[in-house]
């Protein structure tokens, strides 16, 4: 509701501004800045009635996942497995999330000593976690996507998979625990 509200007002003084630019152009009339006014209503009211918006506005309910996170995940690589550990720092708009992390420790036969990757993606109010990463190093062209859930408060479980030119297809379980929240 006090989204809605929120938009009504934006949607009001878009009508405003409207008509004062429509009046600076003609003689001024109270009719056609009230008219616009209204006209920026409706199509406020058309805007929110449309799901897609609505889904982009949506408060991401009792899942506030921004905040640094250290992570956990592995794969196998020539047979062994690969560990590694990073810091996440989430930031949050509704139920969208953007991060970027950078790694601490990578334990086992790993190519480089370090990997920085960004993620994007969005929690849904039943605590779905689901979007994309990519690692941000220049020769790397590795990309994947990740899917899990919140567990508890302070706690996600994931899993991902990923592409690499190079070494083709790969996936493992990914876990995050919060470090330092709501900033």
């Amino acid at each position: 509701m006090r989204d809605q509200l929120t938009w009504a007002a934006v949607s009001a003084l878009m009508g405003v501004v409207l008509g004062s630019c429509w009046s600076t152009l003609d003689h001024p009339s109270p009719l056609r800045w009230a008219g616009l006014t209204v006209a920026g209503l409706l199509v406020l009211l058309c805007v929110l009635a449309s799901g897609p918006l609505r889904l982009v506005l949506r408060s991401p309910g009792k899942h506030h996942l921004r905040g640094i996170w250290r992570t956990e995940w592995e794969y196998m690589r020539h047979g062994k497995s690969v560990k590694s550990e990073d810091v996440l720092e989430i930031r949050q708009e509704g139920r969208w999330l953007h991060g970027r992390a950078t790694n601490i420790s990578v334990s086992g036969p790993h190519r480089s000593e370090t990997v920085d990757y960004e993620i994007s993606g969005s929690v849904l109010p039943n605590g779905v976690v689901e979007g994309k990463w990519r690692n941000i190093e220049r020769s790397s062209e590795y990309r994947g996507h990740f899917q899990g859930h919140v567990v508890a408060e302070g706690l996600v479980s994931l899993r991902w998979i990923g592409l690499s030119q190079k070494e083709g297809v790969r996936g493992g379980e990914w876990h995050w625990h919060l470090r330092n929240g709501r900033r």
